[in-house]
């Protein structure tokens, strides 16, 4: 009976063993592989913000235009579904209390989902900062600025978009965008929490002429 046990205990302790060096071979694994690739990951600038100033012409006009998280939200998202080639298009946006960035990366030929979390803010000059607070990725824990280098790296940026990732921060310099019908944009408010979003559209005279230069009015209608 005594060896009986004894050979029973023999059998438990060896799995037992079997199960922790496999369990300490996995966590080696992970460890190096997490190492591998921040070593492959450096620090990216990609533009540079743009801290003028807009000065705006008499001819210019003004529109002060309000929106809620889910309008702007619709027109982010389209935006980037516009520009980002198809192979890039899983990028969206999403504004809750912050501005959340989802899509996919390839790390070592693998499809993996990040989150990245920003807080807006506005600059004198009506930019935006985007400040990264918090990172998902996949089961992977990595440094924000690691992950936003990846971002940098896998994703079209446009040349009115600055990313430091070592400062972990993006800049949308809204200065240096302008639509074809020459509106040019100024950030005046962005408080998520509350819903709030405002801003000032530029628009020059010139544009809404020869917008409504052609439009005639009927002299059939006349006022009763």
């Amino acid at each position: 009976m005594d060896e009986q046990r004894r050979a029973k205990n023999r059998e438990k302790k060896s799995s037992v063993n079997w199960w922790k060096w496999a369990f300490l071979g996995l966590v080696l694994v992970l460890i190096l592989f997490v190492v591998q690739l921040m070593g492959s990951i450096q620090s990216v600038s990609i533009n540079e913000p743009n801290n003028n100033e807009v000065t705006h012409t008499d001819q210019e006009m003004v529109f002060t235009a309000t929106a809620n998280r889910e309008d702007t939200e619709q027109f982010i998202n389209t935006f980037l579904s516009t520009v980002l080639d198809e192979e890039e298009n899983n990028l969206s946006v999403e504004l809750k209390d912050q501005l959340l960035v989802h899509g996919q990366l390839e790390v070592f030929q693998l499809n993996v989902p990040f989150t990245i979390s920003f807080d807006p803010y506005i600059l004198e000059n009506g930019n935006v900062q985007l400040r990264a607070s918090a990172v998902e990725l996949g089961s992977f824990s990595l440094p924000v600025g690691a992950t936003m280098s990846l971002v940098a790296d896998q994703f079209y940026v446009p040349d009115f978009i600055a990313i430091d990732s070592e400062e972990e921060m993006i800049v949308i310099n809204l200065n240096e965008f302008n639509t074809e019908q020459n509106i040019s944009v100024e950030m005046v408010r962005i408080d998520l929490p509350e819903d709030e979003i405002q801003m000032n559209l530029y628009i020059h005279e010139d544009e809404i002429i020869d917008n409504f230069k052609d439009i005639k009015l009927d002299p059939s209608q006349e006022k009763n």
